[in-house]
């Protein structure tokens, strides 16, 4: 297999994994800061942006000061678990957070709650079965 296609199947998945990620932080968001969606989507914007300022700087240093761009890929790499593991542990400890992707339909809500279905939710469910 020549070099430049393995690179180039390497860079679309990087991509691909890139845009994941950031589909699924701006999906968590709201999900956790339902209240708070305009502060914490503009936190995670700043954060993303100061981030993308200080890569540059990292990866510039190491390579100067070392002579190779691997020691600032290896602290990125270690940041990046940090990150994982302390993100883990408080999703362990929150009790409140959405841990599933499927929403609940009116229907469930209500019947959750005790509460008749609204007219809407009752066509969409279907003849009532007694």
């Amino acid at each position: 297999m020549r070099l430049e296609y393995l690179m180039a199947g390497l860079l679309i998945g990087g991509m691909v994994c890139f845009g994941m990620g950031n589909g699924t932080v701006f999906q968590l968001v709201p999900q956790r800061f339902a209240r708070e969606i305009g502060a914490a989507t503009g936190m995670v914007g700043a954060l993303g942006g100061f981030g993308g300022f200080l890569l540059p700087l990292l990866l510039g240093n190491m390579k100067q000061g070392v002579g190779s761009f691997g020691p600032g890929f290896e602290a990125l790499a270690a940041l990046a678990l940090t990150a994982f593991v302390v993100l883990r542990l408080l999703v362990l400890r929150q009790e409140g957070w959405v841990r599933s992707w499927r929403g609940t339909t009116a229907a469930e809500a209500a019947e959750a709650n005790g509460s008749p279905l609204p007219v809407a939710a009752q066509a969409a469910r279907g003849p009532a079965t007694s």
